[in-house]
Formats: C-alpha cells, sequence, structure tokens
C-alpha cells in the first residue's frame, strides 16, 4: 500500500528529512565558510575540516535525492536514463562508495587535526593548522579518489547500466560489487583503526595532562574539546552504520547481486547514506560552542525585524 509520497517509507522519510535539514545545512555551511574565510570567527583549521565535509555531505544528498526523486517520483527518469551513454551509470554506482571513503576519511583527519592540537609538539601542530583551505580541501578529496582508482578498473562489458528508465535500478556484477565492498572495507578498518588510536590518545591527554588549555580558560576550553570529541564520535557510529551496508553488500554479491531482497535493503542506503551527512550540522548546532552562538545571534536579530 503506498503511503505518502512513494510506496517506500524509507524513501519518504529521506525526502522529508532533505526538505527541512539541507536548506539548514546549506546557510549553516554558507555563514561558516563566510566567518572562516574573512577570519571573524571559526580560524581553527577544525572549521576548514568541517567545511571541506560538509561539501561533501551535501554533494553526496543532491545526487542521492536525484537519484531516487528519479527513480521514485519519475521526475528526470528518462533524462538519466538516456545519459548513461555519457556515463550516468557509472556515476550513479559509483558516487556511493567513493563519497563514503572521501567522508569517513574527512572523520580522519578531522581526528587527526585535534589529535596533533591536543597530543602533538606545537612546531607540529603549527605546520599541520596553518595549512590553507584550498591544500585541506584538496587533500581531502584527492586521497580518497586515488585509493578508489583501481574500482574504476574494469572490462568495457562489465559496465553498470540502469535495467529500465521506470525503474532505473543499477546492474552491477557480482565482481564490481565485490571489489568497491572490499575496498570501502579495507578503507573503513584501516583509517578507523588509527581513528581510534588518536581518540584514545586524545582522552588521555585531555585527562592526564590538560597542557593545551589556558589556566584561564581551562574549564571553558576543556568542555568544548569534549564537545568536538563527541561531534567525531557520533561521525563515526553514523559512518559504521554505512559501512555495515557495505558489508553487506559484500557478503551478499556471492549469492544474487541484483535478487529482489537485496534490492529491499538497498532502499535502506537513501536514508543511511543521507544521515551520514545531516548528523552533521545537528551536531554542529547542539554542541559546538562557536555554532551555537552564531545562530544563537541570527535568531536574535531575525526576531527584531
Amino acid at each position: 500500500m503506498c503511503q505518502f509520497l512513494t510506496c517506500y517509507w524509507q524513501i519518504d522519510l529521506m525526502l522529508i528529512e532533505t526538505t527541512i535539514i539541507l536548506p539548514i545545512y546549506v546557510f549553516l555551511l554558507f555563514d561558516i565558510s563566510i566567518c572562516h574565510f574573512r577570519k571573524t570567527h571559526f580560524q581553527s583549521q577544525y572549521y576548514s575540516l568541517v567545511i571541506s565535509q560538509a561539501i561533501a555531505d551535501i554533494c553526496t544528498a543532491l545526487c542521492v535525492i536525484y537519484l531516487y526523486v528519479a527513480r521514485y517520483l519519475h521526475f528526470g527518469n528518462n533524462l538519466l536514463f538516456n545519459s548513461q551513454i555519457y556515463g550516468s551509470g557509472i556515476f550513479i554506482s559509483e558516487f556511493g562508495p567513493i563519497f563514503f571513503i572521501i567522508r569517513f576519511f574527512g572523520i580522519f583527519l578531522m581526528t587527526f587535526q585535534r589529535y596533533q592540537t591536543v597530543c602533538s609538539k606545537k612546531s607540529i601542530t603549527y605546520n599541520i593548522n596553518n595549512l590553507s583551505f584550498c591544500k585541506i580541501f584538496l587533500i581531502h578529496f584527492l586521497v580518497p579518489f586515488l585509493i578508489y582508482i583501481p574500482c574504476f578498473s574494469t572490462i568495457p562489458g562489465d559496465l553498470p547500466f540502469f535495467n529500465n528508465s521506470d525503474e532505473l535500478s543499477v546492474i552491477n556484477s557480482g565482481f564490481r560489487i565485490k571489489f568497491f565492498s572490499m575496498t570501502v572495507i579495507v578503507v573503513f578498518i584501516f583509517f578507523g583503526t588509527l581513528d581510534l588510536f588518536m581518540y584514545i590518545s586524545i582522552i588521555y591527554s585531555i585527562w592526564k595532562t590538560k597542557k593545551v588549555f589556558n589556566v584561564s580558560r581551562k574549564n571553558k576550553d576543556f568542555y568544548q574539546e569534549i564537545r568536538l570529541l563527541i561531534h567525531i564520535l557520533l561521525l563515526v557510529c553514523t559512518s559504521t552504520l554505512t559501512f555495515l551496508y557495505y558489508l553487506n553488500e559484500f557478503l551478499g554479491s556471492a549469492i544474487n547481486s541484483n535478487s529482489d531482497n537485496r534490492k529491499d535493503v538497498r532502499r535502506y542506503y537513501a536514508i543511511i547514506a543521507v544521515n551520514f551527512g545531516y548528523i552533521n550540522p545537528i551536531i554542529l548546532i547542539f554542541l559546538n560552542r562557536d555554532v551555537k552562538m552564531r545562530a544563537k545571534k541570527f535568531w536574535v536579530r531575525s526576531s527584531t525585524f
């Protein structure tokens, strides 16, 4: 039985969330970016990584939205289907795993920045924290792309394609699904292990030494560091859900990569992948002191008009 917009509550939930959260996320990204580049607020390179991560989140959300609107609302479906001769089928097949790697690598960079700030010597911290935004953005996107390059190596007859213009299901071979799922698994385990090591080191350094805090502002800075750690932890938790999806793809690719049951599971990818990004602005608004202050100022100014 059909529900609100489509016959699947997963897609309805994703579209409703997008309508509410995505405009807030875009506005938040715009405000942080202006303040960061004008050097009025958000000067830490942690916020450079937040901006870079937000760009990846929004790009992922827009790609997922376009695909699912075309697939389930049949708006732009013929355009997407006919453009597969220009590579739209390949793009739809590949953007999910590659953007997962980009965003998870972004979490690693955010953890690494906090690790260098809290646990390392000032000379090393100075060099890392003074990288320009362009360099950080380039590292954030280029390294995952280089990691994913082997997944693009395939024979022409093995290229993904859409089954028809109505369903727009991407038909992939079991080998391709297994290959890019394995790439995601390896990346998750490798960078996840590094994240765990740095996370434990940061917690140990905060609680044992507290050398990174100014004496007059020790309590304020202490709780700010705790909030930043919670931010990273929640991002890791949401990325773990996405990882479990790719783990399921890897384990099931040997059975039947395009069965009806597996297509049902893939509908949850819309919620998983998009919420991976939407959790970021929610955390920033509720946990980040600087972002919360900016939001309060904006709300006060808006209420005066």
